[in-house]
Order: structure tokens, then C-alpha cells, then sequence
């Protein structure tokens, strides 16, 4: 059951060279990623998108967490893929930077999934139509 479109977006520190620039994906490439541990969505989604664009990937920091993403990326350890959900506060407030790809890829979707097996008892049916009616702004208003 598809629920969200994540979009992603790429943070660096105040000051960072590219801070507030619309750049093309072939420029990040020289840029150090703090990125997330292996097998992560969004370390998968980042090495998907550099590999079809025959890209090199320079990873310079590994995190298990977003904040430590963050909070590697503040302390200029790299510049880094995360959830505009997490850092949309930070963002507005001038705590870190944004660099704005040309290319649109930074968008991913979750889905609710169950074993096939479940059965749908009352309380899984109220959570179902509790994500389903959520909706992109609810989703917002949990990360205020």
C-alpha cells in the first residue's frame, strides 16, 4: 500500500561552496558524502542514482542514523542525502545548507507491507486507514 513520496534532498554546512546552488549531478561527484550504513534505503537510492549516471561515489563519512548525518555533515565532514522531512526545520532555520540538483532523482516512496499470511484484525485495519488518510501534510505536521 503506497503511502509517501519522500523527497530528498542534499544538505551541506553553512558556507559550503555549492550552499543554495542549483548544481548538475556530475558535480557532486567530487564532493565527500556523509553517507548512511550499507543496506540503507537511502545509501541504496544514493549509489543507484550516481551508478546509472556512470558516477563515482566518494564517501567519506559512514552513519547508522540521521542525526548523525547531520550532525557529520555540520561538522563539514561531507555533504549528505536525507529526507527533506528531517532536515526542513534545520533548513528554514539557517542551521545547514541545501544544494539544489538539476536532475530530479531524489524522490523515493513508502509502502506499508504485510505478510501475506496476517490477517487483518481491527487495530491492522485502523492503522491502514490511519497511513492511508495521513497524507503528505500530516506527515509534515509530525516533523514540526
Amino acid at each position: 500500500l503506497p503511502f509517501l513520496k519522500d523527497e530528498m534532498v542534499l544538505i551541506c554546512w553553512k558556507g559550503h561552496a555549492l550552499e543554495g546552488k542549483t548544481v548538475p549531478l556530475v558535480m557532486l561527484e567530487k564532493e565527500g558524502f556523509v553517507a548512511r550504513e550499507k543496506g540503507s534505503g537511502t545509501e541504496r537510492l544514493l549509489e543507484q542514482i550516481f551508478a546509472e549516471s556512470s558516477l563515482h561515489l566518494k564517501k567519506n563519512w559512514v552513519c547508522n542514523n540521521p542525526v548523525s548525518v547531520k550532525e557529520a555533515v555540520k561538522h563539514q565532514k561531507g555533504i549528505a542525502l536525507v529526507s527533506k522531512y528531517l532536515v526542513q526545520n534545520e533548513i528554514k532555520e539557517g542551521l545547514i545548507g541545501e544544494i539544489i540538483p538539476e536532475e530530479k532523482l531524489f524522490i523515493r516512496e513508502f509502502v506499508l507491507a504485510w505478510h501475506k499470511d496476517k490477517v487483518p484484525d481491527e487495530n491492522f485495519q485502523n492503522f491502514l486507514k490511519f497511513c492511508s488518510n495521513l497524507g503528505e501534510q500530516g506527515i509534515r505536521n509530525l516533523f514540526k
